[in-house]
């Protein structure tokens, strides 16, 4: 499926989850994978609901147009997931030929930290509601410009999902830390004076 094509489908996905949600937020890998000029492999999108139990919150997702939805980990059992902060639940369906993932945080005031919390820089972007564009964070820019990739502080390349971006943009970036993309950048700027 081409990338005009899954941006279609995040779209109407947004238009149904911002019945439950008005702030949701696609967020990760598919705005990442479109900015590189990929398709992605899913939608990942961020919510809060005023649902308290998980059938409930099932209940409400159906409600807005979302059928087979099911609960498929919560975060702090789940390897590519327990690295982020805020997070309550993740569910998963089928819609319109893309898998979309809806990652439930646990309070509204989360959904404004999603990115800042995602634990490496290249993943660290999100699509606006309005008109699909992307919007890139300070630590992916800085990523892109020198040419490292980084970890949030406390977090390894050990970890699953950084192991799994390390291998996936192994020879495109390298595997550091700020400190080392910072330097790098600087480096290259004082090179050109």
């Amino acid at each position: 499926m081409n990338i005009e094509k899954q941006k279609a489908i995040a779209k109407n996905v947004y238009d149904k989850l911002r019945l439950a949600d008005p702030d949701c937020l696609l967020a990760g890998g598919a705005p990442r994978d479109w900015y590189f000029g990929e398709p992605c492999n899913d939608l990942d999108f961020y919510f809060c609901s005023t649902a308290c139990t998980m059938s409930s919150t099932k209940r409400q997702l159906e409600a807005v147009g979302f059928e087979g939805v099911k609960h498929i980990a919560d975060p702090y059992t789940s390897e590519l997931y327990k690295s982020m902060e805020g997070l309550l639940r993740i569910w998963e369906c089928e819609y319109d030929g893309m898998k979309v993932q809806f990652i439930q945080l646990c309070t509204p005031q989360n959904r404004w930290k999603v990115v800042d919390n995602m634990d490496i820089s290249i993943c660290k972007a999100y699509c606006k509601q309005s008109d699909m564009s992307i919007v890139l964070h300070k630590d992916f820019k800085l990523t892109v410009a020198s040419g490292v990739m980084f970890l949030k502080a406390g977090y390894d390349w050990e970890q699953k999902h950084a192991m799994k971006m390390f291998e996936r943009y192994q020879g495109k970036f390298a595997a550091g830390t700020k400190d080392q993309a910072t330097d790098r950048l600087i480096r290259v700027a004082l090179e050109g004076i």
